[in-house]
């Protein structure tokens, strides 16, 4: 949830570019689906122009890069956090929506005390911690990127090739610690839909 909303937000990087600043997609989103069980992580995009589908595409699978490569800032992280918290807080503004919130948690946990200890597992999460789940499950072995077009050719541009693995470092030396990156995507004239293996909503895990 912490590393979809700090990449996919409407306050991300990438939603600023590409909704904001050169409007080439009208939406940029994630879904991750709050269950007891693993399941997907769900980032995609709806591109107006059929022509722009392989960029948007390489934009997103270039921000899931960066969130493996090096850790977020505090600040992010915190504001993030803060959003998440507060904005839960004011979408219980009804009798309807109380109910309809709870009914999501207690379907996992039959105690409305599942949402405390959420937001107390946010409030533990670092930098650090993200990076490590990221490395481990945003990875190209586990991801499936799809496309669809509404209307017009398409015809989609390879993906970038997958880095080398690091080299191994040998008893007594450092391996070298040069960084990596690579791709991910969304379109509407299409769609793209990246879909990564996650985990369960408290402990991340494969599926």
């Amino acid at each position: 949830d912490l590393a979809a909303e700090i990449a996919f937000s409407e306050s991300s990087p990438i939603y600023q570019k590409l909704v904001i600043d050169e409007q080439i997609v009208d939406s940029v989103f994630s879904f991750f689906r709050d269950s007891r069980d693993p399941g997907l992580l769900f980032v995609a995009a709806r591109v107006k122009k059929v022509d722009d589908m392989d960029n948007v595409r390489d934009e997103i699978l270039a921000t899931l890069a960066g969130l493996r490569d090096k850790p977020v800032s505090a600040e992010r992280l915190a504001a993030v956090k803060s959003n998440l918290k507060y904005g839960f807080a004011l979408s219980m503004d009804n009798t309807g929506s109380v109910a309809g919130t709870l009914a999501q948690y207690i379907q996992l946990v039959p105690t409305p005390e599942t949402i405390n200890k959420l937001y107390a597992l946010y409030d533990s999460v670092t930098p650090r911690v993200i990076q490590e789940m990221c490395a481990k499950y945003l990875t190209e072995k586990r991801m499936t990127v799809g496309t669809l077009a509404a209307t017009g050719a398409y015809k989609a541009r390879a993906l970038p090739a997958a880095p080398a693995p690091r080299p191994q470092a040998a008893a007594g030396k450092l391996a070298d610690a040069s960084s990596y990156s690579w791709v991910s995507t969304p379109k509407s004239e299409g769609a793209i839909a990246a879909g990564g293996k996650g985990g369960q909503r408290f402990q991340p895990g494969p599926t």
